[in-house]
């Protein structure tokens, strides 16, 4: 009997054994599958977190280089800004430069317009002047002309040709002439050619010019050739 109660003794004390034993091993094993479980989250943890800390990386390296490229683009933008303003005070230099050639060139146009108007004017009252000096030598003329045997004629160059007929009754073919005219610089009398030649010509065109008296100066023409033939 007490082999017995030692053997049922022995086989509680082994199944105790055997059941510590049981645990032990459950429990370690649990724990070591706990741990492996927890090793393989933190892994794919880390492995997640790597992942998403390259898509931050080119993240930010993306928005380094847009920034950079935005930076690269305001510069050029404001080169070209800068650049637009410089030429912009360029043609506005060169706008009132022209606005000060054009005020000039107004001012010039206008004086040589009055110059024109004062010298168109001067010119068509020498014209008038000349006009009627030539028709009152022509009224002259024609006075004298059949009583003195004078013959008129209008020549190259604006000039009057004054023509003696009768200076010596035995030779009617005996004629003599000198042409004249009136310059518009001097407004006077200038004769331009004489034949024959008279020797105090430059005294008689003198007194012509002095006293404007045409008539006496034809009628001393006349007396100097009668004297010559």
């Amino acid at each position: 009997m007490a082999d017995l109660l030692a053997e049922k003794v022995d086989f509680v004390a082994n199944m105790a054994a055997v059941r510590e034993k049981i645990c032990t091993e459950w429990m370690t094993r649990d724990r070591m599958t706990r741990m492996h479980v927890s090793a393989a989250d933190h892994q794919m943890s880390l492995a997640s977190l790597h992942a998403k800390a390259q898509e931050i990386q080119a993240l930010l390296s993306e928005t380094v280089a847009n920034t950079e490229e935005k930076e690269k683009a305001c510069t050029r933008d404001e080169e070209e800004r800068n650049s637009l303003l410089q030429h912009e005070a360029e043609v506005e230099q060169k706008n009132d430069r022209l606005l000060q050639e054009r005020e000039v060139l107004d001012q010039d146009i206008s004086s040589l317009e009055q110059d024109t108007d004062k010298l168109k004017y001067d010119l068509a009252e020498q014209r008038e002047q000349v006009d009627r000096k030539t028709t009152e030598l022509q009224k002259s003329v024609k006075m004298f002309q059949d009583c003195l045997g004078l013959r008129f004629k209008k020549v190259s160059g604006d000039r009057l040709q004054v023509v003696y007929t009768g200076l010596d009754s035995r030779r009617l073919d005996v004629n003599a002439n000198f042409c004249v005219k009136i310059t518009n610089e001097q407004k006077s009398y200038m004769v331009t050619s004489c034949e024959p030649p008279v020797r105090d010509l430059d005294t008689l065109v003198e007194k012509l010019n002095a006293t404007n008296d045409f008539k006496s100066f034809v009628i001393v023409m006349r007396k100097r050739f009668k004297e010559i033939v």
